[in-house]
């Protein structure tokens, strides 16, 4: 959770972290816009279409997401790694709380960056495969150093939910682990593409009465995928 009065400071340390990796904010880009819907939400600005629309909340709330994890590892000495990845939110698509249809966009590298995000903080010595595919997808996504341990994570973004989809997504992450140097591993599956957003949204302007109930919403969701 975090109060609307905080992403006024959050939107500027995302600006400061974006500068420090050269990548600019382009003034009539998606970025920007996304930037500057943040900072009228903060203030009170949005008008009430604004308010009651569903993609724009989830476009700020997508956005606030990444500017935290960006922010809060801003100071890590492995931030510079980041910087190939980091470049594919100038284009401001960086919503992963919406369905992505197609795995040739940019949908798998984001939730690659998620993870690693993620990982700065328990981890040291990280490095992140090539975005553009430089390792034809045979290397983990994500590997460093945690616990006196090397551990590589292989990101799995599914776009299907049949069984032998999800058996080809691990089996593949287990075959980057293994040929690679890391003492462990971890296979890191999304179902994001496969949950019913729209139910777990709920009405917006009515909203959910706990957080606890669409959380629970989407677990029984996880649960039935599993199934």
């Amino acid at each position: 959770m975090i109060p609307f009065s905080d992403f006024e400071p959050l939107t500027n340390a995302f600006k400061n972290a974006l500068s420090k990796l050269r990548i600019a904010i382009a003034p009539d880009g998606e970025l920007n816009r996304l930037c500057d819907l943040t900072l009228r939400l903060a203030r009170g600005e949005l008008s009430q279409t604004e308010r009651q629309s569903a993609d724009a909340l989830e476009d700020i709330a997508g956005f606030v997401t990444f500017a935290r994890k960006v922010v809060r590892i801003f100071s890590h000495r492995d931030f510079l790694e980041l910087t190939d990845h980091m470049r594919m939110l100038e284009s401001g698509k960086i919503k992963l709380n919406a369905p992505d249809t197609d795995p040739n966009t940019e949908g798998p590298k984001l939730f690659e960056l998620l993870i690693a995000l993620s990982v700065f903080p328990i981890g040291s010595n990280i490095k992140l495969d090539d975005p553009a595919g430089g390792s034809q997808g045979t290397n983990p996504d994500v590997l460093a150093d945690v616990g006196h341990q090397s551990w590589a994570f292989a990101c799995k973004l599914l776009y299907g939910q049949r069984g032998l989809t999800v058996k080809r997504a691990t089996a593949k992450g287990i075959d980057q682990i293994e040929r690679s140097a890391a003492a462990k591993g971890v296979v890191v599956i999304s179902i994001n593409n496969l949950l019913d957003h729209a139910a777990i949204r709920g009405d917006i302007s009515k909203g959910w009465a706990s957080i606890t109930e669409p959380i629970q919403l989407m677990r029984d969701i996880g649960c039935e995928i599993g199934r």
